[in-house]
């Protein structure tokens, strides 16, 4: 079985992604990091050949990855956008959605120029770009999660938002064993 990871852009699934997979010896698929390898920086993808085309490649990776097993497939923002990908990766994944609230997704990706729906813009058009990002995508996020991880809300709770990096996804780990551990029981109650 994989673990895919799903959520926002800067909800943590390419560094969590890595960390599970060093952490419990599986391969790591990152989607966004496969189609850079075979097509180009994504914001050059968007650009000159637009988001049906980045949206048609990253169709083709998640097909791909989700014909493995035993691996950790971190996926970008959008790819619960298309039913064809979800279907995919549930008939041999678990699902973890990394929820992030807006402030903090806001603050990781305030400086960054490599999101193309986020891109040159001031703070103020971004952060309201993020938001309606995110309310088109947070029904779909939940309606194809086994497990929800609230980064912000572990982060916070722990103390841990201004920690190192090990710090904050060694307590995501932690919640993540403890919510894997209880959908398993679940099945036998």
């Amino acid at each position: 079985m994989n673990i895919v990871l799903i959520g926002m852009s800067g909800s943590g699934k390419s560094t969590f992604g890595s960390f599970l997979s060093n952490l419990m010896n599986m391969p790591l698929i990152d989607i966004d990091g496969e189609i850079c390898k075979k097509y180009g920086d994504i914001s050059t993808i968007f650009e000159t050949a637009g988001e049906k085309i980045f949206r048609d490649f990253e169709e083709h990776e998640i097909m791909l990855a989700s014909k493995t097993d035993n691996s950790v497939i971190a996926t970008g923002g959008g790819a619960i956008l298309n039913p064809n990908n979800m279907k995919a990766l549930k008939q041999n994944g678990l699902i973890v959605y990394l929820y992030a609230d807006i402030e903090y997704l806001f603050n990781k990706l305030k400086d960054a120029n490599d999101r193309p729906l986020l891109s040159a813009q001031t703070d103020e058009i971004k952060k309201q770009k993020l938001e309606q990002i995110f309310l088109s995508r947070s029904e779909k996020y939940l309606q194809y999660a086994d497990i929800v991880l609230n980064v912000s809300g572990i982060l916070e709770s722990r103390n841990l938002l201004d920690e190192q990096i090990e710090k904050q996804l060694g307590a995501l780990y932690i919640e993540f064993l403890n919510s894997f551990e209880k959908k398993v029981y679940k099945k036998f109650d």
